[in-house]
């Protein structure tokens, strides 16, 4: 069986207060959304089957940034005839809500707890993102990563997250899957 699949593939969106090309323009996504478009209507590049959005999609991880891509994600499908099941989501670092990581510091040194790796609360608003698209068993504390299967595209799409130990500490600033993820993914992506 002879299968093709187009994959709109964006990173780096960072939704935010600085998602422009300047102050007085349009923003990054309706500049996007309308070359799209363009580009579908002339028919200069095929009727796409997936999108993947690989990281950074926010700038610093806050709810109204994820509150844009929402706006954005629903443009793309509108511009693509894709649902949101055709849409995946892998965090970046931006992803991570730092001051969240820092609340969660400031409350286990006010119990006197120690902080547990890998310290979830800094993806809440991603992971409310992600449930938005996908549902509550897409984005879990247990799994913040996931398999996505087009079997009738003949792609299954291996979503690692990296940010398993990105923090605001100074020096938890690098990409790290770690070999709990990769084994669950080997495991899942043997099948």
């Amino acid at each position: 069986m002879d299968l093709d699949a187009t994959i709109l593939h964006i990173s780096d969106t960072q939704f935010g207060d600085h998602h422009r090309f300047d102050e007085n323009g349009p923003s990054l996504s309706d500049t996007m959304i309308v070359d799209l478009r363009r580009l579908l209507e002339d028919r200069r590049i095929p009727a796409m089957d997936l999108v993947v959005m690989s990281g950074d999609i926010a700038e610093r991880g806050k709810r109204a940034e994820f509150d844009q891509a929402k706006r954005f994600v629903d443009a793309i499908c509108e511009a693509t005839g894709l649902d949101h099941d055709r849409v995946v989501v892998v965090p970046g670092n931006h992803d991570v809500n730092w001051a969240l990581f820092e609340a969660y510091f400031a409350e286990c040194r006010a119990d006197d707890e120690t902080p547990r790796e890998p310290f979830n609360r800094k993806w809440r608003p991603c992971q409310q993102f992600v449930t938005w698209l996908h549902g509550e068993a897409a984005f879990t504390e247990d799994e913040p990563y996931r398999i996505h299967r087009f079997d009738e595209l003949g792609v299954v799409v291996a979503a690692l997250n990296s940010t398993m130990e990105e923090s605001h500490l100074e020096d938890g600033h690098y990409g790290w899957c770690g070999l709990e993820q990769l084994r669950w993914m080997e495991a899942r992506l043997r099948d």
